[in-house]
């Protein structure tokens, strides 16, 4: 593959007064640094501070984000795979559609309902107890991010049941579902007999809830609305007998797993044969069964097309998917608060995400989500994310941690995945090898009538192989969190998908870019203000300075959430500016800004010069330099 680059760069220049400023700058907005090349050759760039020059080449310059107009010739680009006997489906896959410029923007994300304003008593919670499923009880409602969760669905191949990142293929596992949601791994397989008959469901309804939900108004064929379960169960009755506690919770733990855990779920109903996973309270493997249901939305959202068009619409445990990613990647992820984070962690490990994601309400862009996965670096991935927390192991007993690893199948009904440890070895701390004969995933036509000894087959096929699960344990040596080895990079980086977005140049890209990159930064600034106002026994007094900060933080915020489009040279020089300030440059400078880039300022010995380049020498974040440290300066003295 070659990849030819003709960058188009227009040097600017900015003094500030002194090393200081400097620092308070790079600090605030880190991007503002010399640019990032994409020449194979090294390419200097220096950084004038009190005389001393400093140079990178260019590798070090690849770990720097600057925009700069760039425009790429990709006659001969291929985005791989060069082998697809492993990604067979490619031609069908959501990443071509968006290779070839046919999009539909991000997925629309059907967040699970909330079941807090369920009252359960001490009988309830020992029957909810028996059937594994009390920390599943405790998670709470978290902000999905629909652009996050887009962008990994771009990247996951249902063919290995993986995402294909730079760093490696990686997938959400069994050890995932144990830490994050708290589900048990072991017991029975969460499997019974379906139906589509309403007189099926009425006949379940009145024999384990005492109750038949109105055909008309409360189900949709043999699916149940949430809400009749709430009205009739929801409260505790005057009268409490006990076999009234035992329909409440079978009531409840119905809306819990199917909200939760099942895919089928439209947020608001689901099918009814799963009551009958509590007709006698037994511990299911709840984990195994969220965990198919999760690769089998992604599967669907990311090559299935409805009547022609691409679905745009994912249900299942996205928590769980998003946890994940925050865990072992930067992307979208909140800037860590002192107050949020230093905090007890929780079992399970959503919870802890609940605290640290009270302040967070930012949501990544489709564009952004899938221009940071694309250049992510080979080691920017936490394979380990569990050991960063202390006696978290306590909470899962030892004799399930081999399950972690067990190339087994996952069950839910007739919703069936292949787990595949042996692909994603890193994630348990063993050196990765190339992985074994592949196998292609099971069925996933549940829908289609297949003929009842043909379904007992598959049924007796997938049980034997679950039944069997402590004995595909995956084995390997130990290894480390650090990138994989060459050999392991060589395979696969032929069988991947390199490259999820074409390169693309142009002011719109650029523009996205740094709106992403100053509201993250913007939320570090209130972030640093929050832990700089806890401070005890200040010499100065910081009251001013956080005050004026979060105001032009605040002001610069709202500025980079409106709409960007259509977008005039005028707009994107008042952005950050108030009206006083614009008056005032447009009375000394109007004529420097009449069609001319600015004057470099040159260097009195005494001040720091930086060469930067630029995309746009109208930038706000470079506009008037020099005024605003000065008033930054004023502020905290």
């Amino acid at each position: 593959m070659s990849l030819q680059h003709s960058i188009n760069l227009i040097p600017l220049t900015i003094s500030l007064p002194n090393a200081n400023a400097l620092r308070l700058l790079l600090s605030f907005f880190p991007f503002l640094s010399p640019p990032r090349s994409c020449s194979p050759s090294p390419v200097p760039c220096s950084l004038r501070d009190s005389g001393q020059i400093r140079r990178w080449n260019s590798r070090r310059l690849l770990q720097r984000h600057l925009p700069f107009e760039i425009s790429v010739k990709m006659e001969n680009l291929q985005p791989g795979p060069l082998d697809n006997s492993v990604l067979y489906d490619q031609d069908s896959h959501i990443s071509e559609r968006v290779w070839n410029g046919r999009e539909a923007g991000p997925l629309r994300c059907i967040p699970t309902p909330n079941h807090d304003s369920w009252e359960i008593n001490d009988h309830m919670w020992e029957l909810i107890r028996q059937t594994g499923l009390e920390q599943l009880a405790k998670i709470k409602k978290i902000e999905l991010d629909h652009g996050l969760i887009t962008g990994l669905v771009e990247r996951w191949r249902p063919e290995t049941n993986t995402f294909h990142l730079n760093s490696g293929e990686a997938t959400v596992t069994l050890e995932d579902v144990a830490y994050i949601y708290g589900l048990p791994i072991d017991g029975l397989p969460v499997n019974g007999r379906t139906f589509s008959s309403p007189s099926a469901m009425v006949t379940v309804c009145d024999e384990l809830l005492g109750v038949v939900p109105d055909m008309n108004c409360d189900c949709y064929g043999v699916q149940i609305k949430f809400t009749w379960f709430r009205d009739n169960f929801g409260q505790m009755p005057k009268s409490q007998p006990r076999d009234q506690d035992v329909r409440r919770t079978r009531a409840f733990l119905f809306c819990l797993v199917a909200g939760q855990i099942f895919w089928t779920s439209s947020g608001t109903k689901a099918p009814a044969y799963i009551l009958e996973l509590f007709r006698r309270f037994e511990k299911h493997s709840w984990g195994a069964a969220c965990l198919a249901n999760l690769y089998r939305g992604l599967a669907k959202v990311s090559l299935c097309q409805k009547k022609g068009k691409p679905v745009k619409t994912i249900t299942g445990p996205l928590k769980l998917l998003q946890v994940w990613a925050y865990s072992r990647m930067t992307i979208g992820k909140p800037i860590r608060r002192r107050a949020d984070w230093e905090t007890d962690v929780e079992f399970p490990l959503l919870l802890t995400w609940y605290n640290r994601l009270q302040s967070h309400h930012f949501q990544t862009r489709v564009e952004e989500a899938r221009r940071q996965l694309d250049i992510m670096e080979v080691d920017a991935f936490n394979w380990l994310p569990y050991r960063d927390y202390e006696n978290i192991s306590e909470y899962i007993d030892d004799l399930v941690v081999p399950l972690f690893r067990s190339n087994t199948a996952l069950i839910s009904f007739w919703v069936v995945e292949r787990h595949c440890p042996e692909r994603v070895m890193k994630q348990f701390g063993l050196k990765q090898i190339v992985p074994p004969r592949f196998l292609k995933p099971f069925p996933r036509n549940e829908m289609v009538p297949i003929g009842e000894n043909k379904r007992e087959k598959l049924r007796a096929i997938y049980l034997g192989l679950w039944n069997k699960r402590m004995d595909a344990i995956t084995y390997g040596e130990e290894g480390d969190a650090g990138p994989h080895t060459d050999a392991y990079f060589q395979w696969y980086r032929g069988i991947t998908r390199l490259r999820i977005g074409r390169p693309t140049s142009g002011h719109n890209l650029n523009l996205n870019f740094v709106s992403s990159q100053i509201l993250k930064w913007t939320e570090k600034i209130l972030a640093s203000c929050g832990d700089a106002d806890q401070l005890e026994g200040k010499s100065i007094d910081f009251s001013n300075f956080i005050d004026f900060v979060r105001a032009e933080v605040n002001q610069l915020k709202d500025m980079c959430l409106a709409d960007f489009e259509p977008v005039t040279s005028e707009a994107v020089d008042n952005v950050g500016l108030d009206e006083s300030s614009l008056k005032r440059d447009k009375g000394e400078q109007g004529k420097e800004r009449a069609g001319k880039a600015p004057k470099k300022r040159k260097s009195t010995g005494k001040g720091t010069d930086i060469p930067l380049t630029q995309f746009n020498p109208s930038s706000p974040m470079l506009s008037q330099p020099h005024q605003k440290i000065q008033t930054l300066n004023g502020k905290i003295k």
